[in-house]
C-alpha cells in the first residue's frame, strides 16, 4: 500500500519550533496551495493544507521557512484523533513530512544552507559558472522555439 504526497505550495506564516516533553523538535504549518480551475470557474481555489515535521526536518524547515517562501513536500498523509476540553473527539488530517526542497537563490546564498536546500531530495550542484540546478534567478541565453500547435492545452 502506498500513502505518498507531494505538494508545491507557500508556507502560509513563519515557523515556530518547538520541543516536545522528550526533547524532539517539532513544528506545525500550513501550506497555501492553489486547487486547479474548472472550465466555469473564474479563479483557482486555494487549500491551506496542514504539515508537521519532526526531529531534524523540523530544525531545517523553522530555520530556513519563512512566511510566503514557496516549498516542495514530500510526506504521508496521517489522520489523528484526540479529545478536547470538553470531551468531544477531535479528528486531524496533516501531511507529516518526510523531504523538503526550499528553493534558494543567488541573493539568498548568506543564509543558505552549506549543503544546498534540497534537504532530502538529492545533492545540489553547482555548474561552472556557480548557479545551482534549482537557481530560480538563472535565465538561459538559448530561448526554446515552441510553435503553440506542439502544446498540449
Amino acid at each position: 500500500m502506498i500513502n505518498t504526497v507531494l505538494i508545491v505550495g507557500r508556507i502560509t506564516k513563519d515557523i515556530e519550533l518547538k520541543k516536545t516533553s522528550t526533547n524532539k523538535d517539532v513544528c506545525n504549518f500550513s501550506i497555501a496551495c492553489e486547487r486547479m480551475k474548472g472550465k466555469n470557474d473564474d479563479k483557482a481555489a486555494v487549500d491551506y493544507i496542514n504539515c508537521q515535521a519532526w526531529n531534524h526536518q523540523a530544525k531545517y524547515i523553522g530555520q530556513y521557512a519563512k512566511k510566503g517562501v514557496q516549498v516542495t513536500i514530500e510526506g504521508r498523509l496521517q489522520v489523528r484523533n484526540y479529545d478536547d476540553n470538553q470531551g468531544k473527539k477531535v479528528y486531524v488530517t496533516e501531511v507529516i513530512v518526510n523531504q523538503i526542497e526550499i528553493p534558494f537563490t543567488k541573493k539568498d546564498s548568506n543564509t543558505a544552507p552549506n549543503n544546498g536546500s534540497r534537504e532530502g531530495f538529492g545533492n545540489n550542484t553547482q555548474d561552472n559558472n556557480g548557479f545551482n540546478s534549482f537557481d530560480t534567478d538563472f535565465v538561459p541565453n538559448d530561448s526554446l522555439d515552441i510553435n503553440s500547435d506542439d502544446l498540449p492545452f
